[in-house]
């Protein structure tokens, strides 16, 4: 890179010997380095100088005379934070380790209180190549001429926003939000998913003007890890498939990183609300059934129709295996629920039991849905109410980094039969948790199964609405589906929701009701063989 003028450093650090590793990595012809021993004496240089970039060390020695050492930093970068609130300042230390910085006792003091750029480890920050961390501190100074130029970041008030604010912090949050669309000013911030198993979904609204007229619209994804935000990268559409163009995809996004924190953005291409907030939203109307059926219309039925025997994917064997974690946790839960005496009926216990018995089958290799013969496609994968925007003039569009791989040709549709019966039908009401409740879900659910009888679409709520939408465009549109295969999926899907712990308590017991039912019902079970070995369903 080449500038008009040299940049100005400062450097505060004590130790001599160390020193010289960091101003080797800041070239003469970029940078004009200043160094100091101590605070007082870099606050008077300070005082007289205008720097662009500041470090300083978190384990400077107090110059006053005492007994004991006195680590000064911290007030000398709260006094020069005042000084020169446009300089970038970058706290480091030796006592910090790489990948660590979080945990240090200062971190949240450096961020929050000093509004520091930066806290780094000292072996980081004196080992970056020099051309990396130039483009660090090119970063770092960027953010500070927008933040003097009046840059607002206003957070919801929200308790989902809250949890995502607390998991990353206001600061690392907001450079990241900000730097998703460089050029604007002001934004506004609301969490879809509050970040509490390391990753945040962010809407973003920014503008260049506080009353935000002409304001883009983003979403951005938080991930305190690397590698998973690269596999949300790769997990795009197969090209030519159902949502290559159905999804909102990062194509070629940049990652976007600060203190371990990883962000990508993409645009949101319409203002439209998650399908989880549309169905908890007051009112019924015939254009709200619109929106719900252009959701069953756009994203699930058309690939479903595209599906094909599993033969002509070329699939390994042990694609749809079960894995041993993921077992694990079930078993877990069916061990814990089988001591809940107090609360739990006769066929509760059964139900239970019933589950248990039947994942020792799928272990086994007893039972499968991948059956030959049976059909698959290419399909989202993860299907669920909280990874789809709707809107009341426009089609529906999948926010969760739009992807397609090869699935049960019913696979999606059955992921979000299962979503709406386990975590959104009474949900809004705040009766989900009431074990009271579980005899007359399961009943609504059974006796709705699309093979028992016809669908009628009456149902009061929204969310019931779109689950018999569902279930009757499945009947018309894929006529040739057989009642066993659904039953399958949805066996699978519940079987999946057992692992989640943010479903509630009573609903889980729902879920062993109706693997139990379905299982029976439709001839699930088959005797054990010896040396049987059937590919089970991948969780």
């Amino acid at each position: 890179m080449h500038y008009m003028s040299k940049l100005h450093v400062l450097i505060v650090e004590d130790d001599n010997e160390k020193l010289g590793a960091l101003l080797d990595r800041l070239s003469d012809t970029t940078f004009d380095v200043d160094v100091r021993n101590g605070p007082n004496e870099a606050l008077k240089r300070v005082q007289n100088k205008r720097f662009n970039v500041i470090f300083i060390d978190l384990q400077l020695t107090k110059e006053e005379a005492g007994t004991e050492p006195f680590y000064d930093g911290i007030a000398l970068g709260e006094k020069v934070r005042k000084l020169v609130p446009d300089a970038a300042m970058v706290m480091y230390s030796g006592s910090i380790s790489k990948g660590c910085e979080e945990d240090s006792e200062h971190y949240k003091v450096c961020m929050n209180v000093l509004k520091a750029d930066a806290v780094m480890a000292r072996s980081e920050l004196f080992s970056m190549p020099s051309q990396v961390l130039e483009t660090r501190i090119q970063e770092w100074l960027a953010v500070r001429r927008r933040l003097s130029a009046g840059l607002h970041v206003q957070f919801d008030t929200d308790l989902r926003t809250q949890a995502a604010r607390e998991v990353f912090g206001d600061e690392i949050t907001s450079h990241l939000v900000t730097t998703s669309a460089k050029s604007l000013n002001h934004f506004k911030v609301s969490a879809l998913q509050a970040g509490y198993s390391g990753a945040a979904v962010l809407r973003v609204k920014a503008a260049q003007s506080q009353d935000f007229a002409a304001a883009i619209h983003l979403v951005v994804k938080l991930s305190k890890s690397e590698f998973a935000l690269q596999d949300e990268l790769q997990r795009r559409p197969i090209p030519g498939s159902h949502f290559d163009t159905k999804s909102v995809t990062p194509h070629g996004q940049e990652v976007i990183e600060r203190d371990g924190v990883y962000a990508i953005a993409i645009p949101e291409v319409r203002n439209m609300l998650l399908l989880r907030d549309f169905l908890s939203f007051p009112g019924f109307s015939k254009r709200d059934q619109n929106v719900l059926s252009r959701v069953i219309r756009d994203l699930l039925i058309p690939p479903a129709q595209d599906a094909r025997p599993y033969e002509t994917f070329n699939l390994p064997a042990a694609s749809y295996q079960l894995r041993a974690t993921a077992i694990s946790e079930i078993v877990d839960f069916l061990t814990e629920a089988a001591g809940w005496r107090r609360v739990l009926k006769p066929v509760d216990f059964r139900a239970i039991k019933a589950t248990r018995a039947f994942v020792e089958l799928v272990l086994k290799g007893v039972w499968s849905f991948t059956k030959h013969g049976r059909l698959a496609a290419h399909l989202h994968g993860d299907f669920h109410c909280r990874n789809v925007f709707t809107a009341l003039d426009d089609g529906p569009v999948l926010i969760d980094f739009g992807r397609s791989e090869v699935y049960p040709r019913l696979f999606d549709l059955a992921a979000l039969d299962t979503d709406i019966v386990l975590s959104v039908i009474d949900s809004n009401k705040g009766t989900d948790h009431e074990f009271g409740n579980v005899d007359s879900w399961f009943n609504e659910i059974t006796t709705s199964f699309p093979y028992t009888k016809k669908i009628e679409m009456n149902a009061p709520t929204k969310a019931a609405w779109l689950r018999q939408k569902l279930l009757s465009e499945m009947l018309k549109e894929l006529p040739s589906v057989l009642a066993a295969e659904y039953a399958e999926t949805l066996v699978f899907h519940f079987l999946r929701y057992l692992r989640f712990g943010n479903i509630p308590l009573p609903k889980k017991i729902l879920a062993t009701r109706l693997i139990e039912h379905l299982t029976k019902k439709f001839g699930l079970l088959p005797k054990e063989k010896s040396g049987a070995s059937n590919g089970a369903g991948r969780l």
